[in-house]
């Protein structure tokens, strides 16, 4: 249970990460909403992810003077090998360099944050194993179905809904 609720502090805190360096939101706060009955409660210092938030806007403004976007794809230098270190994380991230996967791709294969694989994509550039070889274009928009239904856009809106689908 002990390492379930580390994986779990651990999960919750990279989510928390990442909303520090989304560059546009909106949020709604809803103060009378009761809390679910399977809720999990995790403990953070706030001050410590404050912190810790504040130095990933930081990184990320550099990681993003380099990888422009999600859509960022990469080559090998020739000299890969040789500057290239050996851990076992390098490498993966290599084979998907390899592969001309883009920077959201490489993370998702590899089960990682996008500011962490954003930081591994940087390194590698700065110590030339990698270099920077464009970006992929945006994925096309699929024409909308007309005969699908109207999925619900808010989350009371969607509990609503499932509810009644539950009652049928």
């Amino acid at each position: 249970q002990a390492d379930i609720m580390e994986v779990l502090r651990t999960r919750t805190l990279e989510i928390i990460y990442d909303l520090f360096i989304w560059e546009e939101a909106d949020f709604e706060f809803l103060d009378n909403e009761p809390l679910p009955n399977d809720l999990i409660r995790i403990q953070v210092n706030a001050t410590s992810v404050t912190m810790d938030g504040i130095y990933r806007i930081d990184e990320w403004a550099r990681y993003r003077n380099v990888i422009k976007s999600d859509r960022t794809v990469f080559e090998l230098k020739p000299e890969w090998a040789q500057l290239a270190d050996d851990s076992s994380e390098t490498l993966d991230v290599l084979l998907h360099v390899d592969k001309g996967m883009t920077t959201a791709e490489i993370c998702y294969n590899m089960h990682t944050s996008l500011f962490h694989g954003s930081a591994l994509l940087f390194d590698l550039v700065n110590q030339g194993v990698i270099r920077v070889a464009g970006e992929a274009p945006p994925p096309a928009e699929e024409p909308a179905d007309r005969s699908a239904p109207k999925l619900p856009e808010t989350v009371p809106e969607l509990l609503s809904l499932a509810r009644t689908e539950l009652a049928e």
